[in-house]
């Protein structure tokens, strides 16, 4: 397989829908959300959303929208949205889509949504043959009084949350190992 260093964003939108399609949650569903709006305004691709109508919705859902003869009344479930892109063919460097999430990783402070934004750059990584790893943050890396990837102690080393990560990625693409070593 060859390493692609982008990716369209109509590929990118498949990604991220699958992922909030196969745990379908709230916080999944926002946490998509927030990586979507993201890389759409990183790419200058943003041109808003709306929410699904209940035809849209698989049956027992519940929609964002729901119509009441000609008038629309919003739904609590405002993740279920459709975004509206100027192009789904423009691009995002892989390198711009591992320093969002990168950054996530440090400053946010919900653990769905770096899990979530993990398993979607995760399955664009290993689509595009550029996963190279991560490596654990530490309590240096991130904001003051949350719980860092890793702590070493005399034993060894434990894990508070896993979801701190920083992935490892240039055009080169050194591995972890080789992060590691310098």
């Amino acid at each position: 397989m060859t390493k692609k260093l982008d990716i369209t964003i109509g590929n990118f939108l498949q990604v991220a829908n699958r992922v909030a399609t196969q745990k379908n949650t709230h916080e999944t569903r926002e946490s998509v959300n927030s990586l979507i709006e993201r890389v759409l305004i990183k790419t200058d691709s943003y041109k808003g959303s709306i929410f699904l109508s209940e035809k849209e919705i698989p049956k027992g859902r519940i929609s964002g929208l729901l119509s009441f003869r000609t008038k629309h009344v919003f739904n609590p479930d405002e993740t279920r949205k459709k975004y509206q892109t100027s192009n789904s063919d423009k691009t995002i460097t892989i390198q711009d889509l591992v320093e969002i999430v990168n950054e996530i990783n440090k400053e946010s402070g919900t653990l769905e949504l770096r899990k979530t934004c993990n398993h979607i750059l995760e399955t664009v990584l290993k689509k595009t043959d550029n996963y190279r790893g991560y490596i654990y943050l530490s309590d240096k890396d991130i904001p003051e009084g949350e719980k860092p990837g890793i702590i070493e102690t005399q034993t060894g080393y434990t894990f508070p949350d896993e979801s701190r990560r920083y992935y490892i990625y240039s055009e080169s693409n050194p591995n972890v190992t080789d992060i590691l070593e310098l």
